[in-house]
């Protein structure tokens, strides 16, 4: 039955790509893409769940001001986790696809080790710097003042646990590297959070909490550096590290540039009303923010496994492929996207108050930003392609452009609309980014990725 299913949307979708022989083919090399998607989507809904139990907990056991505590230091975290990750996810992703398929042994060993000490030595000074600069000039509550010290401490185990995920992906393994990712350290999470609440109750507190979350991030470490170990071909161990320092460093400022700015994207309307209107407000929107943001599940769960097959079949100069099979995820994407945010509008006053009745307030952010979302996932998937294609730089430079927008929107709306007017600046400077992000892969790559696509373009060899 569900082969027939899948059949039937295939023919539908590779109508527009030329002759029967080639819908097979496509139908054919694509079935993987799908069923990497499907699997990884199904990880991530379940990690989804796991997170929202763990997020309505805390709303439950928290005050309100704590909960904004620890959601304002969590977004200071992801923050700073720009610049001390260098961006080297994203290039691993890509170099580890590109070294594995041409069995350069030695560059792969290579990269891996750069990255690995790089990541850790910026993790670390950046987060002492953050640390002193807080102490020093801005943090003057005890509270925080622990919250920010520990989370400093979680800086870099976190940054090196996602740089050996993206370098399982890399080797295409990617539902070891979403288990670990959304079932695995989710569940020691919330089970810590419980032994907190249940026995350790004067530890239930922001600085608590994020230590909680240094002690599984540790474990988690362990598991994903043994998974990679167990990954690569032995002769990835027997051959001499090699190093394209200078190729890496370049692509490592760019996708630094990219991470910022989309993380900014999305933490500036946390932090900003945090700052402007106080952690009352912050706790609010957040749970608003964190409803909309399962709209991105989908595209998600596509460009985790989609990367990858995207860096290969341009390496292997297979233009064409990659331009149906991008149109198909597309259009698959917005479709499941416009039936999530129905269903988000439809029940979003029941979602809120879950979290209890003063979550209540963030209903019109959480519809804004939902709507926001789905015309996000509609424009595709241009900046995973830029990166794993080598135009990493466009997407930086496209990306500016929302940042912009979105950090001046919020300083001048949040004092005027409130929640509103973060949601309304943030969707602003999302939308602004993915539209030049699918002009300017139209003009690298000739692909063009938006779910509105119509006419055909010509590949560029």
């Amino acid at each position: 039955m569900m082969t027939a299913v899948k059949s039937k949307i295939a023919e539908f979708f590779f109508a527009k790509f030329g002759s029967e022989d080639s819908h097979i083919q496509l139908y054919r090399s694509s079935t993987p893409l799908f069923k990497g998607a499907a699997g990884t989507f199904g990880i991530m809904v379940t990690g989804a769940g796991l997170s929202f139990a763990t997020t309505v907990l805390l709303a439950r056991i928290l005050e309100p001001g704590d909960f904004g505590l620890y959601k304002y230091v969590m977004a200071w975290v992801a923050l700073l986790s720009i610049p001390s990750s260098l961006g080297s996810d994203q290039l691993l992703v890509r170099e580890v696809a590109n070294f594995h398929s041409k069995k350069s042994w030695g560059h792969l060993r290579g990269i891996l080790r750069w990255s690995t000490r790089a990541v850790f030595f910026a993790s670390v000074a950046i987060g002492s710097i953050a640390t002193a600069v807080s102490f020093i000039f801005a943090v003057k509550d005890a509270a925080m003042r622990y919250a920010v010290l520990t989370a400093m401490v979680f800086l870099p185990v976190s940054n090196l646990v996602a740089l050996r995920q993206s370098a399982i992906r890399g080797l295409n393994h990617v539902i070891y590297s979403k288990l670990l990712e959304n079932i695995l350290t989710p569940t020691m999470f919330l089970v810590s959070v419980l032994l907190l609440y249940f026995f350790f109750t004067p530890l239930l507190s922001p600085a608590g909490l994020i230590a909680m979350r240094v002690s599984v991030y540790s474990i988690a470490l362990v598991i994903v550096c043994i998974l990679l170990r167990s990954f690569l071909p032995a002769t990835t161990f027997q051959s001499a590290p090699a190093y394209q320092t200078k190729r890496w460093r370049g692509s490592v400022i760019s996708f630094t540039l990219t991470s910022g700015i989309n993380t900014i994207n999305k933490r500036a309307d946390v932090i900003m009303v945090g700052v402007l209107m106080g952690m009352d407000a912050t706790g609010i929107y957040a749970v608003a923010s964190y409803g909309a943001e399962i709209m991105m599940f989908i595209i998600m769960a596509v460009n985790t496994v989609l990367s990858p097959i995207a860096a290969r079949l341009f390496i292997t100069g297979q233009h064409r492929q990659l331009q149906q099979i991008t149109t198909i995820s597309a259009r698959v994407v917005f479709m499941l996207s416009f039936f999530l945010c129905g269903l988000l509008i439809l029940f979003g006053r029941n979602f809120l108050l879950i979290f209890g009745p003063e979550f209540t307030r963030g209903i019109e952010a959480f519809v804004i930003l939902a709507v926001g979302k789905m015309i996000h996932v509609s424009m595709g998937l241009s900046g995973m392609l830029l990166n794993m294609t080598g135009f990493e730089r466009e997407t930086a430079i496209g990306s500016a452009l929302g940042v912009v927008l979105n950090v001046s929107l919020n300083a001048i709306l949040i004092p005027v609309w409130g929640l509103q007017g973060a949601a309304v600046s943030t969707v602003i400077g999302g939308i602004a980014t993915v539209i030049l992000l699918n002009v300017r892969c139209a003009d690298q790559l000739g692909i063009k990725s938006s779910v509105f696509y119509v006419f055909k373009v010509r590949p560029k060899p």
